[in-house]
């Protein structure tokens, strides 16, 4: 049991304010669905330390493609962005549906996971631990925080305007997106 807490709290704490938390908070402010956008985050985290895990072994065949994995990361969120950006109200679904959003939104936190710190802490913590028991931990501290991070939010968001919440949080997955191209481009 302790192992499983060190777990949850390690990845729970390495999950404060990454870039992937800023993404799952744009996305639920954009479409006013902060369980969507919990449920997907969590599924692109999952996925992506399903990836770890049974990568382990190949770790090494991985670095030399976290440049790839990052700008295509990053162009994923700036397509979401773009497309939030293209909404005119809150009531209109994005021209492209809004199933293409919400899986643009998990390819692109898969993608932003993969190669990420934390799921290279989730490789060195199966070391040391069962994989299971990290796998699971891993799941729980990154939902735990972003539980606690969406629950915030949703709290400000309603003394804001919506059209203002909207392109802020559009704005600001063009620039995690700007950001994840410019980070695979100098790796």
């Amino acid at each position: 049991m302790l192992d499983l807490a060190i777990v949850v709290l390690t990845i729970g704490l390495m999950e404060v304010g990454d870039k992937t938390m800023l993404a799952t908070i744009s996305f639920a402010l954009a479409k006013k669905r902060y369980l969507q956008a919990f449920l997907i985050s969590v599924s692109g985290f999952t996925l992506a330390s399903v990836v770890a895990v049974l990568v382990a072994s190949l770790l090494g065949t991985f670095v030399g493609s976290s440049r790839i994995l990052s700008i295509a990361a990053g162009a994923l969120f700036l397509i979401i962005g773009i497309m939030m950006l293209r909404e005119k109200d809150e009531g209109e679904k994005l021209k492209y549906g809004s199933s293409t959003a919400s899986a643009a939104f998990l390819g692109a936190v898969t993608l932003a996971e993969l190669g990420d710190k934390t799921e290279i802490a989730i490789l060195g913590l199966a070391i040391t631990y069962s994989p299971a028991v990290v796998f699971v931990g891993a799941i729980i501290g990154y939902a735990l925080v972003q539980a606690c991070a969406l629950y915030i939010v949703k709290r400000v968001a309603k003394r804001i305007k919506s059209d203002l919440l909207r392109k802020g949080a559009a704005l600001l997955m063009i620039a995690l997106g700007i950001i994840y191209i410019m980070l695979g481009a100098v790796a």
